[in-house]
């Protein structure tokens, strides 16, 4: 194995830990911003996640092309660790806590990323019925009348209650 290559590939994964880091405190500010409800900052913050996608696949890309020098196709942390554990110990332990270090971070950003998915779904629920509600109120109240001459009123579309019940 070539140490030129595995010094690249650490380099590498230095920047894939800065963006997953950088990943992980946008989706913090998100979900602040959804509990704010500050519509043009969640716009902005979108924005900053999907240009930080960006950086990240073309980080990844660099990780893969340097892999292939090594003879691999895509070389993971756990192989960097085996393959170094003999030739540079210390070189693998620093492997050994990026990929600690990762796997923190994106777990973290995993459970953020449900809250803010739940934050949404929950504010769906919110505006759904409060359209129901104003749409009840401002529905005007009409009256119909069922085949025998008496009133009808509506109370859902799909129910309808004869004044002729309602008296018995």
């Amino acid at each position: 194995m070539k140490q030129q290559y595995i010094d690249e590939i650490e380099k590498i994964i230095d920047e894939e830990i800065e963006i997953y880091s950088n990943i992980e405190q946008s989706v913090i500010d998100k979900r602040e911003i959804l509990v704010k409800a500050k519509v043009e900052e969640l716009k902005k913050i979108d924005t900053k996640l999907i240009e930080q996608a960006t950086d990240l696949e073309k980080v990844l890309l660099k990780r893969r092309r340097t892999s292939k020098d090594l003879g691999c196709n895509n070389i993971t942390l756990k192989d960097l660790i085996e393959k170094t554990k003999d030739i540079n110990k210390v070189q693998s332990k620093r492997f050994e806590d990026k990929q600690a270090r990762l796997k923190k971070i994106v777990e973290n950003i995993r459970k953020i990323n449900e809250i803010n998915t739940a934050l949404v779904k929950h504010s769906l629920i919110i505006v759904e019925k409060s359209i129901k509600a104003i749409m009840n109120v401002a529905a005007p109240e009409t009256a119909s009348y069922g085949m025998d001459g008496k009133a009808t009123k509506k109370i859902n579309p799909n129910v309808i209650i004869s004044s002729i019940e309602k008296e018995a």
